[in-house]
């Protein structure tokens, strides 16, 4: 007979605990398991569930809470889409409480200088790119600075300090930074719409900030101090703001 079954499982990254966000993040660094095999293996870590054998055509054997149950594969498939947010874009990441000895800034990088949401973005861009932990490391020396002196000058040493980091800790550096960019994605849309660019060649970050930093020192260099001590949130803010007048500008002219 086929049993029904009550299974509770976390909604969200938000809602795990670091020891849960270590195992997923090492799971995750797994190659070539397909989204459907994580989502299942995270329903059976999370619930207890064991899928023992198969017992007729789309029906399993399973062990659930300490008794043997005959599960369809449709039920099954329903509990483990409830964890597809796995597989998909990280949101709501929260990071390690401390890594090496070292806290984290604050999670959304709100209060914290422009200069350093800058040197996270270019380490993170050289990384997704290369996959060279070398920058991953670089990643997290800036990420982990809270209470720190932090310059960008220090992070090819200051990096040495988390080569003791197993790679599912560093992973979750990663895992964290993108939910950031995520919530920034969300929060200031059209300095960060899409790109049409669809090659796969490393951003020219240079340019990027270059160009960045240009727009807000309003091309007077003797601002460039400030603009990189201003605080990261108000200067992509303003960032916005002009690529938004720029595309509204753009809108009227194309409509005549």
């Amino acid at each position: 007979m086929i049993s029904k079954i009550e299974i509770s499982v976390p909604h969200s990254w938000a809602d795990l605990s670091e020891k849960q966000l270590l195992i997923i993040s090492e799971m995750l660094l797994s190659t070539g398991k397909s989204e459907e095999y994580i989502q299942i293996w995270a329903l059976k870590f999370f619930s207890g569930l064991k899928i023992l054998q198969p017992a007729a055509p789309g029906v399993f054997l399973c062990k659930f809470k300490g008794k043997k149950i005959l599960l369809e594969s449709w039920q099954i498939n329903i509990h483990r889409k409830k964890l597809s947010w796995i597989t998909g874009v990280p949101r709501g990441v929260k990071p390690l409480h401390e890594l090496q000895g070292y806290r984290p800034v604050f999670d959304t990088l709100e209060g914290t200088p422009l200069k350093l949401y800058l040197a996270a973005e270019n380490y993170y861009q050289a990384y997704l790119y290369t996959e060279d932990e070398f920058y991953l490391r670089c990643l997290a020396s800036v990420l982990y600075s809270d209470g720190t002196s932090w310059n960008d000058s220090d992070t090819a040493e200051l990096q040495n300090y988390f080569k003791g980091c197993s790679p599912a800790e560093l992973f979750t550096v990663f895992l964290w930074y993108n939910s950031i960019k995520q919530i920034m994605a969300d929060q200031f849309p059209y300095l960060f719409a899409p790109s049409e660019n669809t090659d796969n060649n490393m951003p020219d970050m240079r340019s990027h900030i270059n160009n960045m930093l240009r727009v807000l020192t309003s091309c007077d260099v003797t601002k460039m101090e400030a603009v990189l001590d201003s605080e990261t949130w108000y200067a992509l803010f303003e960032l916005n703001e002009k690529a938004r007048e720029v595309e509204e500008f753009n809108a009227k002219q194309h409509n005549g």
